[in-house]
């Protein structure tokens, strides 16, 4: 057990580690156990008879008056960044922020270019399907998402499910795999 007492008020603190005198003694770089001489009660005491003596107040911010964006409430604030009144309103604000950033037409033309891109790269696809890429598809095609199939053999998605697509009718179908080895 590691005692420790305060140079001040004489008081004994007892811990087992060292790392436990932190509830009792504030760190301290310079000293060799790496807490101050002074235990946090008679260091908190030192420093409000010193902000008493020396006159020393913390500076607060004006109030300042503003109204709600959202429900149009008067509110205060000490910030000049708060525009609304409470959390409720600011997630208010947030939802329809991002149901006008889905509405612009920009979003959109976003999302409509990224499909069509991805339409078109499938359409340039590589026709012919190599004996390997066959047999991790029809390997994998009952048990793994279309899209990790596409990523083994390196490969589109839109490509690779219309394949998926096939063998699959094909299989079902009478013929099966003769009709799979005709295909290449």
């Amino acid at each position: 057990m590691i005692i420790k007492q305060c140079t001040k008020c004489d008081t004994k603190f007892y811990a087992i580690k060292v790392e436990n005198f932190v509830k009792h003694f504030q760190k301290r770089k310079n000293s060799l156990d790496g807490f101050s001489n002074h235990c946090k009660k008679c260091t908190n005491e030192y420093k409000r008879k010193w902000q008493q003596d020396n006159g020393y107040k913390k500076k607060k911010k004006p109030l300042l008056k503003k109204d709600c964006v959202v429900c149009l409430k008067p509110f205060e604030t000490r910030r000049e960044s708060t525009t609304t009144c409470s959390t409720k309103c600011s997630n208010h604000r947030k939802k329809i922020y991002m149901r006008l950033e889905r509405r612009n037409s920009n979003y959109n033309e976003k999302v409509k270019k990224k499909r069509q891109k991805e339409i078109q790269n499938s359409q340039r696809v590589r026709k012919h399907y190599s004996d390997f890429e066959l047999d991790i598809i029809k390997k994998f095609m009952n048990t793994l998402p279309v899209t990790k199939i596409a990523k083994k053999i390196n490969r589109t998605y839109f490509g690779t499910y219309y394949k998926v697509k096939e063998l699959k009718e094909l299989h079902s179908s009478k013929w099966g795999d003769d009709k799979i080895k005709n295909m290449r």
